[in-house]
């Protein structure tokens, strides 16, 4: 059985200690013979291995009925092959384990579940100890002031990793406390040099020796537990195979890795933060803190949050396809792009002004990037330091601002944006914007330079005032769908034709008012034109609400065009969105 290497680990309730049994026996000093009390020990001692080997025997007793009753009770469980049961112990333990949503690592449902399963019967535990892959999620973490969790935690990975056999890990590394407590919560990394010595290296390895040894200890360092970084080694011992890793650690953390440890980086996915030295790491200098033992090679996907910046860390960008980013600069950003050739998908939120990091200025080399097909930008203020300086000639999603922010930027008609637009020249099959933002005129003005736009999203945030009054933003661009329905209309030739290939128009976020139902049905032309060629193949529109209802007041010949397209199949839906169910689209009735 494998101890902990710390004594704070040693506190186990509900133990008879029997060590008090083991001790030297010395004849009595009687000279008349021995005397009653000694007489009385022997007996009493009798008695105690008596106990124990009575209970011992009831416990094997208590075990085995265990087993008998759960043979009983359970004889199709007991039956299944031992590979059906593994399967379901695994999907019990959530199999998207390790996949990205929304730029975040998933996690199992329950971290401890393997431990729960084994607890069951023997049977179970059997299986489930002999399954590799239901112990390849790995989560260490580090809690203030419970020194005893850390140190009992050593002691169950070292068991967990070695069922791992040589299966792809998921590997997470969480400290929890804040900024307040930092200098006695890194205390533990006191001493530790900069950049390692092969006399340390050599001293932490005895450290290990000592542990897997079973020798309690509390390291070099008096009064003080090592439990945090023996986990860190750990770690580094199983780093070739880590496929999925998030680090959310503190800064001294940071440091101790980059200096003492070897690390191979994950080949799929990395997430970093620090959400204990938040104010530390963001104002900190560039030195480039080197995780890796060889950056040569590194994940498919990065997500750096607040405050991890583009080079705090030593990342191969070579091979990077999607990125995650949040409270960048725009040099960040920037910098980024060029270094990260292979780049497919991209999300930078909450970019930001920081006042020692200068913004990118007028006459810098404009970046274009040929790779990039999603890109998600969301500021608060104009993204005209940025827009100014890149273009995307392959890009197909575009998500500006995304609409779940709410502290989006007041200005509307951003400048750069229309430059940025025709720039590109690119293929952009699906646009996402604020209706706040833009002025009718400016918004047609984008939209006239994409003509490969096939999904468009509207969205408003109806919970502060805003400069531009959406209504009349949207009736402004449905009459102009209407007046642009058909191609070759006396206000568009054939070579000036406005959005040819757009099929959905979606409206998300809270609108305020009633949807202009009247203009849709010349938006469509005739239900007898839907097949024609020269028309635009719109065929869906879709409105958020939380209630959906009748739509009432329209002129009797509106509302019968209008239930005669819904008829020959176009979508006309509300999307209704309601508070722990999932969202579903619901027909407009009319009245």
């Amino acid at each position: 059985m494998l101890h902990s290497p710390c004594i704070h680990a040693r506190k186990q309730p509900n133990v008879i200690d029997l060590c008090q049994l083991e001790y030297n026996k010395f004849a009595c000093p009687n000279d008349e013979g021995t005397c009653a009390l000694c007489r009385k020990l022997p007996a009493v001692e009798k008695n105690i291995e008596d106990a124990v080997a009575h209970l011992k025997d009831l416990l094997n007793e208590h075990q085995q009925l265990k087993t008998e009753i759960n043979h009983t009770h359970s004889p199709i469980i007991r039956d299944l092959p031992e590979e059906i049961l593994s399967r379901i112990f695994f999907s019990y333990c959530w199999d998207k384990a390790g996949s990205m949503h929304e730029g975040k690592l998933v996690f199992w449902r329950n971290t401890h579940a393997p431990l729960k399963i084994g607890a069951v019967c023997r049977t179970w535990r059997q299986v489930a100890w002999a399954s590799p892959e239901l112990w390849t999620e790995i989560v260490l973490k580090r809690w203030p002031s419970n020194a005893s969790y850390i140190c009992n935690q050593y002691t169950i990975a070292k068991e967990w990793i070695r069922r791992s056999g040589a299966l792809p890990l998921l590997v997470s590394l969480t400290e929890y406390g804040n900024e307040e407590n930092s200098e006695e919560w890194d205390s533990e990394f006191d001493g530790e040099e900069s950049d390692a010595e092969e006399d340390n290296e050599e001293e932490d390895d005895s450290e290990v020796d000592d542990a897997d040894d079973d020798t309690p200890t509390t390291g070099q360092w008096p009064n003080k537990c090592i439990c945090w970084k023996l986990t860190l080694r750990l770690a580094e011992q199983c780093c070739d195979r880590w496929e999925n890793v998030t680090m959310d650690l503190s800064r001294a953390s940071f440091k101790y890795i980059a200096s003492n440890l070897k690390l191979i980086p994950p080949t799929r996915n990395l997430a970093l933060r620090s959400r204990r030295d938040s104010i530390n790491l963001r104002f900190e200098g560039h030195k480039i803190l080197r995780l890796w033992r060889d950056s040569r090679f590194g994940p498919q996907q990065v997500a750096l949050y607040e405050p991890i910046r583009f080079g705090h860390f030593d990342i191969n960008w070579q091979h990077v396809s999607c990125v995650r980013t949040e409270r960048w600069s725009a040099r960040d950003c920037l910098d980024l792009l060029r270094n990260a050739p292979q780049l497919v998908s991209c999300s930078f939120t909450e970019v930001s002004k920081f006042w020692h990091i200068p913004e990118p200025v007028t006459g810098e080399p404009v970046i274009c990037h040929k790779a990039l097909q999603n890109l998600s930008f969301h500021s608060q203020e104009w993204a005209v330091t940025f827009f100014d300086h890149v273009a995307f000639p392959s890009l197909e999603d575009f998500d500006y601002p995304p609409y779940h922010y709410r502290d989006l930027p007041n200005k509307i008609d951003d400048p750069s944006l229309l430059p940025f637009f025709s720039r590109s020249g690119f293929p952009l099959a699906k646009l996402s914007i604020a209706a706040h933002m833009f002025t009718p005129q400016y918004m047609i003005a984008i939209l006239a330079t994409i003509p490969s736009l096939i999904h468009f999203n509207v969205y408003c945030q109806a919970i502060f005032p805003v400069p531009v009054n959406e209504k009349t933003l949207m009736a402004f661009f449905l009459r102009h769908l209407a007046e642009t329905a058909t191609f070759g209309s006396e206000h568009h030739g054939n070579s000036q034709i406005f959005l040819p290939r757009l099929e959905m128009l979606e409206l998300t976020g809270r609108w305020p008012y009633e949807f202009p139902w009247d203009c849709v049905p010349d938006i469509f032309a005739y239900p007898s034109n839907l097949e024609a060629t020269n028309r635009r193949p719109l065929k869906s529109i879709v409105i958020d609400t939380s209630r959906p209802h009748c739509v009432k007041g329209l002129p009797d010949v509106t509302v019968a065009r209008l239930v005669t397209l819904q008829a020959e199949g176009i979508n006309l839906n509300y999307r209704v969105l309601q508070v722990g169910q999932e969202a579903k689209l619901v027909p407009v009735t009319w009245e």
